[in-house]
């Protein structure tokens, strides 16, 4: 018997309301109700589809944790649409200037031309990427060996500032999007983690990237949903009908449809821009919410990126500039 229309409205406008608030709290960090009065509207939403399992749908609030697999089964293997690549580390200025040069070489552009590049921290997390099918997460799979991930598909789901639906915007949902990204803990969040392990009488975990990524990899959703993880998105590989050209609108389009921005991408000139990025953001290295290993910077022109290509194993438009390795008892 299918559920009334009533039920089936109350359901879609639940949904709505709480994505909503999901997204205010999480990504924008100016929530407009209490946790009492979000708990309320999340449990009618959880009595209507108990009542009419019918309405269930993978993208519904409550199905951010789901049942654990069974004991010894492992993650299944999927093959990645587009192989996630290596990039390459540079860790001075001169290999930062010969980067740039073998690229305005292999353009073909005036000797000493500066190209628009965008520039971002080089989080140290987990990388994972995201399936959206029509606006829906539908799979996503860690990096594995670039060519084959595990599918924690289940666990990602309890990351509250990824979306389970992409929200609607000016710019249209693409009918299929890949977004690549990291999944972190900050680190306020992890201090906290630890303590409340400590008096819990667990074990406390070494550091955040860590406890991310051994997160990532458990059987239990309910227990994933446990680690404060978040998900910052920094590339789309797949992003059918969009028109993107630049980084920069790839960025802005990413953060209508739901994703988190870190607020820390810059776009710069040339490679003194990049240079002076990465000097400025080691200077803040020990008051950034993140633990943060280096910068990456790539192309602004998606054009030029797919003109520059790869290499078998690393993408020819974008290196990492790492930082010096931190010391820490």
């Amino acid at each position: 018997m299918s559920a009334p229309k009533s039920a089936v409205q109350r359901v879609k406008a639940l949904r709505e309301d709480l994505a909503r608030h999901d997204r205010l709290y999480y990504v924008e960090a100016r929530p407009e109700i209490s946790d009492a009065e979000y708990d309320k509207l999340f449990r009618e939403l959880k009595e209507l589809e108990t009542r009419h399992p019918e309405l269930v749908t993978p993208d519904s609030p409550t199905q951010r944790v789901g049942e654990p697999l069974s004991e010894g089964q492992g993650s299944e293997k999927v093959r990645h649409d587009v192989p996630m690549l290596s990039i390459d580390s540079l860790f001075d200025e001169d290999e930062v200037g010969d980067f740039e040069a073998r690229i305005v070489r292999f353009l073909g552009l005036e000797s000493g031309a500066e190209l628009d590049w965008v520039v971002e921290p080089k989080f140290d997390g987990a990388s994972a990427s995201l399936l959206y099918v029509d606006g829906v997460f539908v799979r996503g799979l860690t990096r594995g060996d670039g060519e084959v991930g595990e599918d924690i598909t289940r666990n990602l789901r309890t990351v509250r500032n990824l979306p389970l639906r992409l929200a609607a915007s000016a710019r249209p949902v693409p009918k299929r999007l890949e977004v690549r990204g990291e999944i972190l803990i900050g680190r306020a969040a992890f201090e906290r983690f630890n303590r409340e392990r400590e008096a819990e009488g667990k074990p406390v975990l070494a550091n955040p990237r860590n406890a991310a990524a051994g997160a990532l990899r458990r059987n239990d959703p309910s227990e994933v949903a446990r680690y404060p993880l978040q998900f910052f998105a920094w590339a789309a590989p797949q992003s059918e009908g969009t028109g993107l050209a630049t980084q920069t609108e790839l960025a802005a389009a990413l953060s209508t449809w739901g994703f988190s921005d870190s607020g820390l991408a810059r776009k710069v000139r040339g490679i003194a821009g990049c240079v002076e990025y990465r000097n400025d953001l080691l200077a803040k290295r020990a008051e950034l919410a993140y633990e943060v290993d280096g910068v990456v910077a790539k192309l602004d022109r998606l054009d030029l990126r797919a003109r520059l290509g790869e290499t078998a194993r690393s993408t020819r438009w974008q290196f990492a500039y790492k930082f010096p390795a931190s010391e820490a008892s």
